[in-house]
């Protein structure tokens, strides 16, 4: 009986111990899974940042590169005021003196500035109170009705740009607005200024679409590159990254 009640006891040991034993083992494998599983998400999350990070760094870099090119497109439209708008007050100056009628002052310098050169896409478009274009490229534009060309927020280009220009003195727009002989609209960039003695708003206009396609070839580069890194990437293995448009369209995929 004692015997029996020893072999009785050991065998509740080892019961017990081998259950102690497996809990142990169960815990450690399900603490390393969980461990292994955090590993691996923060892998995920640090590669996913980098990711990040190199796509932000690169398109921020072309971004500033097109805020440079407008911003040098603002300043040469302000040299060209400041180099014409002197040349009105001169001839309004003239017509008060008396040296000239207004009519013909009005006329000489729009003759005058008919008769500027300017590179492609650049032009000084002037209208007056009634938004008729009084100063255009196209011959056939002039005494018309300008207000039908409306900027990104619906409103009337010239009629904003008047009112802009008439509080401050001057405006700067960025626009779409048909092409010189074409009909097709284009993106222009803007200076308005006000000139109140005769009513007039003149604008300085030039293009920046050759900064748009700039942008966008830039852009196909840059995803051209990643397309040649990104792939290579593994996660945790046998993962993959991806990389969506705002339209949900995947333009990077893995090989």
């Amino acid at each position: 009986m004692f015997r029996s009640l020893k072999m009785k006891i050991f065998f509740l040991i080892m019961v017990i111990l081998a259950l102690v034993a497996a809990s142990i083992l169960f815990f450690a494998k399900r603490d390393v899974e969980m461990a292994m599983i955090g590993a691996e998400e923060r892998s995920v999350r640090n590669i996913q940042h980098l990711v990040e990070l190199t796509i932000n760094g690169r398109y921020i870099s072309r971004l500033k590169q097109k805020q440079r090119a407008v911003e040098e497109r603002k300043r040469h439209l302000e040299m060209r005021a400041a180099l014409v708008m002197p040349v009105l007050d001169t001839f309004r100056a003239m017509s008060e003196q008396g040296l000239m009628s207004g009519v013909e002052a009005r006329r000489k310098v729009l003759e005058w500035i008919k008769s500027l050169e300017f590179v492609p896409g650049e032009y000084i478009m002037i209208y007056d109170g009634e938004f008729r274009a009084v100063a255009y490229p196209e011959a056939d534009m002039l005494g018309k009705d300008l207000t039908s060309f409306k900027d990104i927020k619906g409103r009337s280009v010239v009629q904003a740009m008047r009112e802009e220009a008439m509080s401050y003195g001057q405006a700067f727009a960025t626009y779409r607005w048909k092409g010189v002989d074409v009909n097709t609209a284009v993106t222009k960039y803007g200076l308005f200024v006000q000139f109140e003695d005769w009513d007039w708003t003149v604008a300085f206009v030039g293009e920046i679409e050759d900064i748009e396609r700039e942008m966008e070839l830039q852009l196909a580069e840059m995803i051209q590159v990643l397309n040649q890194s990104i792939p290579q990437i593994r996660l945790a293995g046998s993962g993959y990254v991806f990389i969506f448009d705002d339209k949900g369209d995947v333009i990077i995929r893995p090989e």
